[in-house]
């Protein structure tokens, strides 16, 4: 996840995303199509020259808390949701 936060680029990140997706969909669908569906919000950024894409830590944490919240709550490890980033 924090990799697709940080990608370079949109190509980067798209890429990212989509190996996410390939690995997780069966496991946890949910978290896929939640982030799938935020996808375009968070990397918003990335098209801005790099001293602007700097981002809040309230943004990043709000949106790891959402996450792990979620995956707790459906019963799946935090870890491994990000293992193969």
């Amino acid at each position: 996840m924090k990799a697709i936060l940080y990608a370079p680029n949109l190509e980067v990140a798209r890429t990212l995303l989509n190996a996410f997706l390939k690995d997780y969909q069966d496991k946890a669908p949910k978290v896929t199509e939640l982030v799938e569906d935020a996808f375009d919000d968070v990397t918003a950024v990335l098209p801005l020259p790099e001293p602007y894409r700097r981002r809040a830590p309230g943004q990043l944490t709000g949106w790891n808390g959402s996450m792990r919240n979620f995956a707790v709550g459906n019963g799946l490890s935090v870890f491994s949701l990000t293992a193969n980033l």
